[in-house]
């Protein structure tokens, strides 16, 4: 696979999609808490303020995300 083949979504983005990837590697890292857990409304709000996200897919398979916020 490479990473310019996957198809980028970044307006619109499915946060149930995010949040169950983000959920799944956080649950399979040595120390979670390296990852802040975060809660759907905060994801919006950070969102709405500016912040933003961007899912990598192959076909439906969601591999790669990225979140930034200011």
């Amino acid at each position: 696979m490479n990473f310019l083949d996957l198809k980028c979504i970044n307006d619109d983005v499915n946060l149930t999609d995010y949040l169950k990837l983000y959920d799944n590697v956080r649950s399979k890292m040595p120390n979670p808490l390296w990852l802040k857990p975060f809660e759907l409304n905060e994801i919006k709000e950070i969102l709405a303020n500016g912040g933003k996200i961007w899912l990598y897919y192959d076909n439906e398979i969601l591999y790669v995300q990225c979140f930034t916020f200011l």
